[in-house]
């Protein structure tokens, strides 16, 4: 079966997904259509408005034929390890496309600016990545953000080369999707030549769909709004956030100067910055605001509040080849179930169909420890929801067929 991958965040699902799926399938001429997904936390930082399980279920009705979870220490970190993650997952699941929306459209100033962004970061392109180096470190001192900072370095490196798209969010993840893609191609190359040298592992091929704008579909964000003043999901959302505070609050109280340090992205004393707001802010917005400044973004304090939060150090926990993901499977159709079916019979792959029994005989701890992270993720978003967290437990809860 030829099969698309895609991956979101669903959160929530709207007109824009559809028209990515359809869109794509038919360029693809896929059969299938399979969707790695975060769980209860976002890339951005914070909750998401439905929980995994709704979420997965909704978008197998809307025409995704098999949603996994992208795990939860990769799914609430940076666009890198965001993307990453997903890619590796898309791979083991034997996609033949990988399929992404852009504001830009354009697949070849994507690769190219993938290419720059790799070629800058890599010490062994010697003189440009030590001037890429000194130059974000002379902007960051003028109080740029990491963002601007790049933007800055690379114009002045490469004037000629058009870096406006790698402003626009979808953009940006399309980037490090295509980064990640030919990390992974090179990694099985390698892999291929030393220990299978007469087998190649079939490799993903990139579409880029543009995106069409807020005149055909709401974004995701103004349905969020939208959801904030709605009769029903206003007052659930409402109660949510407060509880997020509180559970933050304590957190942050709880740990020490050092220990806040220690978290991923909150060196350069964010953890002494967070200590002294704490104790004035009324709303995580509130105390995100105190915090944030040009060297410290919203994104970047947002996370880290949710990696205190889940009481683990992400950045620690993260593998640079994603070794340490597998298949969790969410939801599926009758069609993404026989796919499943398909690629079992043709490569050993770890699914993840009983939490317990996966924890209890899985012999890599890294996987047991990234698997962990996803069941204390739910067990929090089952308090911030209110709702009993023994039937809302990842030891529980089962993968949804429709």
């Amino acid at each position: 079966m030829k099969s698309i991958g895609i991956i979101a965040e669903y959160n929530p699902f709207h007109d824009g997904h559809k028209y990515l799926i359809e869109t794509a399938s038919a360029l693809c001429e896929a059969d299938v259509c399979v969707s790695v997904m975060s769980g209860n936390f976002v890339q951005r930082g914070g909750y998401a408005y439905f929980d995994k399980w709704r979420r997965a279920e909704h978008a197998v009705k809307q025409g995704v034929d098999l949603v996994v979870e992208l795990p939860q220490i990769y799914a609430s970190a940076s666009a890198k390890h965001f993307a990453g993650a997903g890619v590796k997952i898309l791979s083991k699941l034997s996609c033949n496309n990988i399929v992404f929306g852009s504001e830009s459209g354009d697949i070849e100033k994507l690769k190219t600016l993938a290419d720059i962004l790799s070629m800058v970061e890599a010490p062994e392109s010697g003189d440009v990545y030590e001037r890429f180096k000194t130059g974000i470190k002379e902007k960051s001192k003028e109080g740029l953000t990491y963002p601007a900072a790049r933007e800055a370095v690379l114009n002045e490196l490469f004037p000629d080369i058009d870096l406006s798209i790698i402003k626009k969010s979808n953009d940006i993840l399309a980037i490090e999707y295509l980064r990640a893609l030919k990390n992974l191609t090179k990694e099985n190359a390698d892999t291929n030549e030393a220990e299978n040298p007469n087998e190649s592992e079939s490799q993903m091929s990139p579409v880029a769909i543009k995106r069409i704008g807020d005149d055909y579909s709401k974004s995701a964000g103004s349905i969020r709004e939208a959801l904030k003043l709605d009769d029903v999901e206003g007052p659930r959302l409402s109660k949510m956030q407060k509880k997020y505070f509180e559970l933050v609050r304590y957190g942050i109280i709880s740990k020490s100067e050092d220990e806040l340090e220690g978290f991923d992205s909150a060196n350069e004393g964010l953890g002494n910055k967070l200590k002294k707001a704490i104790r004035h802010a009324r709303t995580i917005d509130d105390l995100i605001e105190r915090v944030k400044s040009k060297r410290y973004t919203y994104t970047r304090i947002s996370r880290l509040l949710t990696h205190i939060l889940l009481v683990n150090n992400m950045l620690e926990s993260r593998s640079p080849s994603y070794d340490n993901v597998y298949i969790r499977p969410l939801a599926m159709n009758e069609k993404g179930a026989r796919y499943v079916r398909e690629i079992k019979d043709k490569k050993e792959l770890l699914f993840v169909d009983d939490v317990a029994k996966a924890i209890r005989y899985e012999k890599d701890e890294s996987i047991v420890d990234t698997l962990m992270t996803d069941i204390r993720a739910a067990d929090i978003y089952a308090m911030l929801q209110d709702r009993d967290m023994y039937s809302e437990s990842d030891f529980v809860r089962k993968t949804i067929l429709l």
